[in-house]
């Protein structure tokens, strides 16, 4: 038998063979399958034996080798099972986590792998993840991210996540620039870009946008 096969089948038609023989007869040949599938290279003690027991030696060899074609399929689907299970692994470690102060561990930030960040600092990935998932945010293209990016870039890390937030709790398209008040701390209400214009109409429309 074949190493780590521990089980043989035996065929109930072989009662046809076995019934044309004496018990003693029947004994030996049973015995000399014992032997054979214990892999004692036994020797048919006499022609009957061996004459009675070659039908069930071939069932035998039959069944061995749909054994091992049976073991081949399965190591290969086990491997083929590996290779996609380590696929999944490696394209899930690619994804991007990030720790911030409050012990958040934001998981796949959206279109963030090419992005060119004004600001590299836990705090302003994970506001720049919370917008970029809301409604109007999540469809825009990598192009109209980047170019977001880059209106915060001219500002100082607070101002630029102050604006971030001021978009995301008002809902807008845009990001403003926050309004100064006159100790030159900020208010937390917005101002239109100087690139954007700054009339009223103007304004509403970036709001709307």
């Amino acid at each position: 038998m074949a190493e780590n096969k521990k089980a043989v089948l035996l065929y109930c038609d072989i009662i046809h063979t076995m019934e044309e023989l004496t018990d003693e007869e029947a004994g030996k040949v049973f015995k000399h399958y014992l032997r054979y599938i214990n892999d004692l290279e036994p020797v048919a003690p006499d022609k009957l034996t061996q004459i009675a027991f070659e039908p069930i030696k071939q069932s035998l060899k039959r069944d061995l080798v749909k054994w091992e074609d049976t073991i081949s399929a399965r190591s290969e689907s086990g491997r083929l099972g590996g290779i996609k299970s380590n696929a999944s692994i490696n394209e899930a470690n690619e994804a991007v986590s990030v720790k911030v102060k409050d012990k958040v561990i934001v998981k796949d930030i959206i279109n963030t792998e090419k992005l060119i960040f004004p600001f590299p600092s836990d705090e302003f990935l994970f506001n720049w993840n919370i917008l970029i998932k809301e409604k109007k945010w999540k469809n825009k293209s990598f192009a109209a991210l980047q170019a977001s990016l880059d209106i915060l870039k001219p500002h100082t890390e607070a101002d630029a996540i102050q604006m971030i937030k001021n978009t995301i709790s008002g809902q807008w398209q845009g990001l403003f620039e926050i309004k100064k008040n006159n100790n030159g701390g900020n208010n937390n209400n917005f101002t239109a870009s100087p690139k954007l214009g700054t009339s009223a109409a103007r304004v509403e429309a970036l709001r709307n946008w």
